[in-house]
C-alpha cells in the first residue's frame, strides 16, 4: 500500500486496522464465501474516516510512548523476579515511573505560561523556593483560566455584553470599585473564574439545545469535557483553597523553620495533585499558539503556527488549516478538531525581553496611569526583583472601560 504522506501516516493507519473498529471496518471490505479475503477493488472503494494530519502523529507519538513504558515496566517485574530481596528497591522505581515521570509527561502537555512556571518548580530542591513556585502557579493558573473563560464569552460581543455584570461588577459613579478589573490579584481572579465557571455549566447543562451549541461554540470546541473541566467547581475550590494558603503564610511573618516550609509544600502539592486530577490532558489537542499566513485555498487558509505548550522556549512550529483569519500578532486557542482559533484577551501575553533574544510570558498586574504593569512568574527581569515591566496596551485598557461601563447591561 502506497499511504499518501500529505494524508496520513502510514503507523496510524497500521494501528487503526488493528483496532476493534479497524478489524470491523476490515471485516466489511471481505468478500469469498469458503475464504474471505479484501481484493485490490474493495481496498480502493472502501472508505477509512482520517483525523487531522497532527492528530494521527500524536497518536503514534503516544503508542511508541506506551510501549516504551510497557517495555520498561516488563524489565521492572524482571529484574523483581530475579532478586525478589530487591523489591523495596523495584517499588521505588516504579513509584518514579508513576509519578514523576507522569507528571514531568503532564507538564509538558500545558500551555507555556503555567509550564514554565512549574518547571522552576521542578528544576529547584529548595523547599521555600517550590513553596513559591507552586504559589506563583496557582494565581497564574486562575488568571490564565479567568481569561480563557473571558476570551470566550468577548468572542460573542451582544451575549457579553448582556451578562458582563454575571461575572464582574460595576463600581458606583465617583467611588472607586474595590472589585475593578485593573486590579490583578489572585483573590479577584478565583472569583471571577467562580463566576464564569458557573455561567459556563449552566449553558452546558441546559435544557436547551441551542444554549448548549452556544456554549460549544464559544469556546470553540468539539469536547464538551474540556469545557466541563475548565469549568469544574472542584478546580475552583483548589485555587481558593491555596489562595487562603498564601495569605495565611503571608500574615505570618517572620523568620520561617524549615520544617514549617516542609509542611506548606505538602499542602501545595496535594492540591496541585487535585488540580492534575480535574485538569488532565485538556490541553494537549487544545493548543496556545500564535501563527502567520502562508497560504489560502479553497476558503481555508493556511498558518505556520507555533505552539505555545511545554516548559522550553524552542517551540514546535507546525501547519494548521482553519477557515477563520488569525491576526499574526495575536495569541489564540485552537482546536485540532474544530480547527476554530479562540482570540486571546491580553490579560497574559508573550513578549520579547528587552536587550535578549529570550520570549517570556507575562500577566497583567494593574493598571500604571495609562501604562499596564506586567509581571512575569518565570522569568526576572534584570534590576526588577518583581520579574516585571511597564507597558502600554490599548486593549487592556479599552476591555477594562467595556467592563466597567454602568450601561444597566445583564
Amino acid at each position: 500500500l502506497i499511504v499518501k504522506a500529505d494524508r496520513a501516516y502510514a503507523g496510524f493507519l497500521a494501528e487503526f486496522f488493528n483496532s476493534a473498529l479497524g478489524r470491523k471496518t476490515r471485516d466489511t471490505l471481505l468478500s469469498g464465501t469458503f475464504i474471505p479475503k479484501i481484493s485490490k477493488q474493495t481496498l480502493l472503494a472502501g472508505t477509512v474516516y482520517l483525523l487531522p494530519l497532527e492528530t494521527q502523529r500524536t497518536a503514534v507519538d503516544v503508542t511508541r510512548e506506551v510501549e516504551e513504558l510497557r517495555l520498561r515496566l516488563e524489565q521492572l517485574k524482571a529484574q523483581l523476579w530475579s532478586r525478589p530481596v530487591d523489591a523495596a528497591k523495584v517499588r521505588k522505581a516504579l513509584s518514579k515511573l508513576n509519578q514523576k515521570e507522569g507528571f514531568d509527561a503532564w507538564l509538558e502537555t500545558l500551555p507555556f505560561p503555567l509550564s514554565s512556571i512549574l518547571q522552576r518548580y521542578v528544576a529547584t530542591n529548595n523547599p521555600e523556593h517550590k513553596v513559591a513556585h507552586l504559589l506563583n502557579f496557582f494565581e497564574a493558573t486562575a488568571q490564565f483560566l479567568g481569561t480563557l473563560m473571558t476570551s470566550a464569552m468577548h468572542s460573542d460581543q451582544n451575549y457579553f455584553q448582556q451578562h458582563k455584570r454575571d461575572w464582574f461588577e460595576a463600581g458606583e459613579a465617583g467611588k472607586d470599585n474595590p472589585h475593578s478589573l485593573a486590579k490583578s490579584n489572585f483573590g479577584e481572579w478565583v472569583v471571577r473564574c467562580q463566576h464564569l465557571a458557573k455561567t459556563t455549566r449552566q449553558m452546558l447543562s441546559s435544557t436547551e439545545k441551542d444554549e448548549q451549541n452556544r456554549c460549544v461554540g464559544l469556546y470553540g470546541v468539539s469536547d464538551r469535557e474540556k469545557i466541563a473541566a475548565i469549568a469544574d467547581k472542584d478546580l475552583y475550590a483548589v485555587l481558593d483553597k491555596t489562595r487562603r494558603y498564601r495569605n495565611d503564610w503571608k500574615g505570618h511573618g517572620g523568620i520561617v523553620a524549615p520544617k514549617e516550609y516542609n509542611h506548606r509544600l505538602t499542602l501545595l502539592q496535594e492540591e496541585l495533585t487535585r488540580l492534575r486530577g480535574i485538569l488532565g490532558g485538556v490541553f494537549e489537542d487544545w493548543w496556545l499558539i500564535r501563527s502567520r499566513p502562508k497560504a489560502y485555498s479553497a476558503g481555508m487558509h493556511l498558518y505556520e503556527a507555533e505552539k505555545l505548550i511545554g516548559s522550553h522556549q524552542i517551540f514546535r512550529q507546525v501547519e494548521i488549516e482553519t477557515p477563520a483569519l488569525m491576526d499574526s500578532s495575536e495569541l489564540y486557542f485552537f482546536d485540532t478538531t474544530t480547527r476554530q482559533p479562540l482570540q486571546v484577551l491580553h490579560f497574559f501575553r508573550m513578549m520579547s525581553v528587552p536587550e535578549s533574544e529570550q520570549i517570556a510570558c507575562y500577566f497583567f498586574n494593574r493598571l500604571d496611569k495609562k501604562n499596564i504593569r506586567w509581571v512575569s512568574y518565570h522569568f526576572e527581569e534584570k534590576g526588577d526583583g518583581e520579574g516585571g515591566r511597564t507597558e502600554a496596551d490599548t486593549s487592556v485598557l479599552k476591555l477594562i472601560e467595556e467592563v466597567e461601563q454602568n450601561d444597566g447591561g445583564g
